[in-house]
């Protein structure tokens, strides 16, 4: 394993261990997305951050899911829309492993978010917002693990579903089963 490193290294990789059955693979990750950014220096420079986030950063969309490992790629920008506002834009897709509400069995689900977001630096500015446009308050800096991970978990599914589900089950009576007829005996009490 430390040859591996010594290689990833000289090939000026990042690894990420990533646990799978039990075993330790080591696999080439891309850029890594910052954990805080200045939305204001990024619409300043006009600038994009892209790159990977671990889902360890995301308790909530990691609980939701059958995996406890994984890489979400997201992809930000700030920019001005015509009516004068400032939003942040980005996009955001991860692969979770969910439960199918019909069979139980695994579903591999890819999760993709667009957002656009008014950006503010102060809440009192929240007025001046349509009430068609989500926004957010930003001082300084913004996190974005947070961020993302709100906007992939209503990416989720509401119910989380094979395409073509062949439920293990099935809703008929046997023949042989006894009929209940629980008010049977009220007929008896009217006579």
């Amino acid at each position: 394993m430390h040859s591996e490193l010594v290689l990833l290294k000289k090939m000026r990789l990042k690894a990420l261990t990533i646990t799978e059955r039990g075993c330790n693979i080591l696999a080439p990750m891309s850029r890594t997305l910052p954990l805080t950014i200045d939305p204001w220096l990024l619409y300043r420079r006009n600038e994009t951050v892209e790159g990977d986030l671990s889902l360890c950063s995301m308790p909530h969309l990691l609980a939701s899911q059958n995996r406890k490992d994984g890489v979400a790629w997201a992809k930000i920008a700030v920019l001005q829309r015509e009516d004068g506002q400032v939003v942040i834009t980005g996009e955001a897709t991860v692969d979770v492993n969910l439960t199918c509400q019909r069979c139980l069995q695994p579903l591999d689900e890819l999760l993709v978010a667009h957002f656009e977001l008014v950006l503010v630096k102060y809440e009192r500015q929240l007025s001046s917002v349509s009430d068609s446009d989500d926004a957010i308050v930003c001082a300084d800096t913004l996190e974005l693990a947070p961020l993302i991970e709100q906007e992939l978990i209503l990416a989720l599914p509401m119910i989380a579903k094979h395409d073509n589900c062949q439920a293990a089950y099935t809703n008929e009576v046997s023949e042989t089963a006894d009929t209940q007829q629980p008010f049977a005996n009220l007929k008896d009490l009217l006579k």
